[in-house]
């Protein structure tokens, strides 16, 4: 059971290890990476991460305002506390692994790469590739180290050279199936990640799950191979879209769903019925046009602190249940009701239309009887005398634009120890007020509804109770009304009579969105703003204040008068204003792209005083 656990874990355990040293970074200087990661890779990499210099990274977070809050004078006496902490977590892990905290701090020193490749029999590999420049003492004393606690598990270990690469290889036992049976799920799975291996080339450390995935790598080393990752056009594409603005980014990522998906059924289980019976009605449902998902993140920018983005690549047509996702680009602003002072606000526009066809052809796709189910099942909702007689598309959606908007701010906590709260008001838009209207009427008036109405400056307001309520707990009143040319759904409820009296200075006019809107695309299938400081400053004040978040006593958290392990005194944070001018508000916007949707979100440089 043992050595299942350890297999089993090893794939989290190098994914975690890929974003802890990602974050790391050392006042040396990169080596020149001639070969770029995606060059080196196989083709059949669905997943990838990447930060392409770990060094540029910290340089660009020391000086980002985050960096430089934490650089900030009212700052030192905390930090010197995480300082002692990590002074004594170093002191704990030289101890039990003979390497401190600081050689594993200086290990990145370069491009931080993993990859996922799925596909053909072998199933599922993995690599993990990490430049650790001027530190290969400590990757041997971390190779060792592996290598003694893998033969202590019984794992098996070869050395294959490879040209001049030297491949180390250790194969774990897996228990073949009883009385000569077929392998089961379980075991297959066991065996993909039964094999660890690596190699040390130049000053680049490359693990794997076994000789072929290495091997795979080494053929590509020189960046000369005809077939690699860095070929496919999917991630070629989602690459160039996240470039731009100046310098390289930060971190770059990729991951093909379907591919995956399809990979680790046919590698892991392929004679699951069930599993395959799913793969075969992806092209039925249209989702086996969704190629890739991928993006970039980026810092310190000549126009951005930070900006990352995300491309969604589809193939056309886009049919079936892609329908669901399609958001046609439009002119787009807060209006006036909006107040200045909302934390949040986005807005988008969705084609209802198309999602009702989206959803009656899933419906439909899993129904033995056809084309034609659903819209059947919606017709007898409506006829059924028992029941509200309301048709969803005939009486809701037909009556909507598929606008749709979201605003919230924050309230201050009720007591001592308590979260800051979130009101949240909804808000969609009608093109047939009156029939709205007379659907929510007649939805109100059916018997038992627990409905309650009344009247603000001549609107109606319908009042449900919130689903904590009818299960017996008091909570917060749910609001409903058609006013302002759109569906309103406020919670709190008394938050609709602010956006029926419409007497606030509108998020429109602020300094604030303004500018962020400079950053907007003329139309766009979304948009969005969150204000920095938003809801962070009753957060920041309660973990302040030392009585967040709750611990059992002995924890070591979050105070310095704990006896366990962590001795950090979160009193000795500064005041807020002293990082509220750090904290940076963010816009977000989706475009559509001829090959599927693009979505960026970003903070834009401060403006000078």
């Amino acid at each position: 059971l043992k050595r299942f656990t350890m297999i089993r874990s090893l794939p989290r355990q190098a994914f975690a290890g890929l974003l802890f040293l990602s974050m790391l970074a050392t006042a040396s200087r990169a080596q020149d990476t001639r070969v770029s990661a995606p060059k080196r890779l196989p083709p059949q990499v669905v997943f990838y991460m990447s930060v392409p210099d770990a060094n540029e990274l910290g340089k660009r977070f020391e000086a980002s305002p985050f960096g430089q809050m934490v650089k900030d004078p009212a700052m030192a006496d905390f930090i010197a506390d995480v300082k002692s902490t990590l002074a004594a977590t170093s002191k704990e892990a030289e101890a039990m692994g003979g390497i401190n905290l600081q050689e594993l701090m200086a290990i990145p020193n370069g491009n931080v790469t993993m990859a996922v490749m799925a596909g053909g029999p072998k199933g599922i590999g993995y690599v993990l590739m990490i430049d650790f420049g001027k530190s290969r003492s400590t990757i041997d004393k971390l190779t060792a180290k592996a290598a003694e606690g893998l033969a202590n598990e019984g794992a098996k270990k070869t050395q294959l050279d490879v040209g001049d690469f030297s491949i180390t290889n250790f194969e774990l036992p897996v228990p073949e199936p009883p009385n000569g049976g077929a392998p089961s799920a379980q075991t297959n799975f066991a065996k993909t990640f039964s094999k660890i291996g690596w190699f040390v080339k130049d000053t680049t450390l490359v693990l794997g799950n076994g000789t072929d995935t290495l091997k795979s790598v080494i053929a590509r080393w020189d960046g000369k191979h005809s077939s690699t990752f860095g070929d496919n056009p999917v991630y070629r594409y989602i690459a160039e879209k996240g470039a731009g603005d100046g310098p390289s980014p930060v971190l770059e990522w990729y991951f093909d769903p379907i591919s995956t998906a399809t990979g680790l059924i046919n590698g892991i289980d392929p004679n699951n019925f069930q599993a395959q019976l799913v793969l075969g009605f992806l092209p039925t449902l249209g989702l086996d046009k969704i190629k890739a998902v991928g993006g970039t993140v980026n810092m310190g920018t000549p126009k951005y602190e930070e900006i990352s983005r995300w491309v969604v690549y589809v193939d056309a047509p886009r049919t079936g249940a892609l329908d669901l996702l399609k958001f046609p680009a439009t002119a787009q602003s807060p209006p006036n009701w909006v107040p200045a002072n909302a934390a949040s606000y986005s807005s988008f526009n969705w084609d209802l239309q198309a999602a009702w066809r989206g959803i009656a052809t899933l419906v439909d796709s899993f129904n033995p009887q056809g084309p034609g189910t659903f819209d059947k099942l919606m017709t007898q909702l409506a006829n059924d005398p028992m029941g509200p007689m309301f048709h969803p598309k005939k009486d809701l959606v037909d009556h909507l634009t598929g606008r749709i908007q979201l605003v919230t701010d924050a309230t201050e906590p009720e007591q001592a120890g308590d979260l800051p709260g979130q009101r949240m008001l909804f808000a969609l838009g009608v093109k047939n007020v009156d029939g709205l209207k007379a659907t929510i009427t007649k939805l109100a008036n059916t018997p038992d509804a627990p409905i309650t109405t009344r009247d603000f400056r001549g609107e109606t307001i319908y009042v449900l109770p919130s689903p904590t309520q009818l299960g017996g707990v008091g909570s917060t009143d749910i609001g409903i009304s058609v006013v302002k040319g759109n569906l309103m759904i406020g919670v709190p409820e008394t938050l609709l009579e602010q956006a029926i009296r419409g007497d606030v200075e509108p998020l429109s006019g602020s300094v604030d969105y303004k500018r962020m809107a400079t950053f907007f695309p003329a139309q766009a299938s979304s948009i969005g703003y969150s204000k920095g400081n938003a809801q962070i400053g009753s957060v920041y004040q309660l973990i302040r204040s030392g009585n967040f978040p709750p611990t059992p006593p002995g924890a070591g958290f979050p105070g310095a008068d704990s006896q366990g392990p962590v001795s950090i005194d979160f009193k000795k944070l500064p005041p807020f204003k002293v990082i509220e001018k750090y904290l940076l508000s963010s816009g977000s916007y989706i475009v559509p792209d001829k090959n599927g949707a693009v979505m960026v979100t970003f903070s834009p440089k401060k403006t000078s005083k």
